[in-house]
């Protein structure tokens, strides 16, 4: 059995908990074939981390439709700018119910254990922090007491069990690895190379039903990937951040795309809930940003369509650029229906400027 702790650093690269890797992790877990160990102070400062990016996210809509009567909406629609600002509002007063329900749905379906902070390790934990004991780096080194307790955690937990830990942190990890019973990696990809995770993974491809979705789902593959190039080529006003000045990140607006080009450069792996197929997504578009008027005069525009004074500080362009994403998309199951398999594919937030 393959036991797994992963540090907030990976949660919350995934705060959505839609990405492959966390799908993997919570479809071995629902089956059976993994145990995922989450530290109360883990899944604490995963909670933060969701309040805080969903608030930021709300407050950020909030002044834009709040704002649209002084940029010259017509009176006629100020009522239903005033609804649809009322409506963010009273999602703001929702968010911390909403993260914890996101975070105990995942534990749920994962069939993870989620530890309660152990205050008895407090008082070690601090004795360590006053004297540089393991993990602290140094003496009274405030930003490893959020490690300390995700190692007194793993400490206890491996006197049971062999567990396996994800974490970006290299002094965790090394001060993890001098414990018994345990092995802590930095990547996905070195976690998936082990032979305890290879072994839980196989347990779960092994599945006859698996397999005849699988060619079903080869079969329809020439009418998925035509699907997904009209859905992204009907696409409009889809926003990002870009970083072409190498200062700082522009919110970018997608007007259109043209030439979508969508292909699958990777295997299409099952994950227990269903398959993952990895879309690779290419596209030239036209894009509209903002900058200030000293930026524009040193800036190297790839492909300028037009410019447009804004006021005397800022200038509204629009260019021409080829753009890449990645998809995984999931497909549970049960949606792999010979001759009618649909999908739909969300606006994407996260493009690479390629040319």
């Amino acid at each position: 059995m393959l036991n797994l702790l992963i540090d907030s650093t990976h949660y919350k690269n995934d705060i959505g908990f839609n990405k492959s890797d966390l799908v993997k992790i919570r479809s071995l877990g629902h089956r059976g074939y993994l145990i995922l160990h989450i530290p109360h102070i883990v899944y604490n400062e995963c909670i933060s981390h969701l309040k805080s990016t969903l608030n930021s996210s709300l407050n950020s809509s909030f002044g834009k439709v709040a704002g649209l009567s002084r940029q010259g909406l017509h009176h006629d629609e100020h009522v239903l700018a005033k609804d649809a600002a009322d409506a963010i509002h009273a999602l703001k007063q929702v968010v911390e119910a909403s993260a914890v329900k996101s975070w105990a749905k995942f534990i749920e379906e994962s069939k993870s254990i989620l530890y309660e902070l152990n205050t008895e390790d407090t008082q070690e934990i601090f004795d360590a922090y006053f004297s540089a004991g393991k993990p602290f780096k140094s003496l009274k080194h405030r930003d490893d007491i959020p490690d300390a307790y995700i190692y007194y955690q793993a400490r206890k937990i491996a006197e049971n069990c062999n567990l396996t830990i994800l974490s970006g942190d290299k002094n965790l990890r090394d001060k993890l690895n001098e414990l018994e019973n345990i092995r802590a990696y930095e990547t996905w990809d070195e976690i998936y190379e082990t032979s305890i995770y290879k072994e839980a993974a196989a347990n779960l491809e092994e599945n006859k039903i698996i397999d005849d979705k699988r060619e079903i789902l080869i079969d329809e593959l020439p009418d998925i990937i035509e699907e997904v190039r009209l859905q992204i080529s009907k696409m409009e006003d889809i926003r990002f951040f870009n970083d072409i000045d190498d200062v700082d990140e522009r919110e970018t607006t997608i007007q259109l795309f043209e030439n979508v080009k969508v292909s699958i450069d990777e295997e299409i792996e099952f994950y227990g809930e269903g398959f993952v197929i990895p879309f690779c997504v290419v596209a030239e578009a036209q894009v509209e940003y903002y900058m200030y008027w000293g930026d524009y005069a040193v800036a190297d525009f790839r492909n300028l369509y037009d410019s447009e004074a804004i006021n005397k500080h800022v200038i509204r362009i629009v260019e021409g650029w080829t753009i890449k994403t990645e998809i995984d998309y999931l497909i549970l199951l049960e949606e792999v229906i010979e001759g009618g398999i649909t999908l739909t594919v969300e606006n994407i937030d996260e493009w690479k400027i390629i040319d």
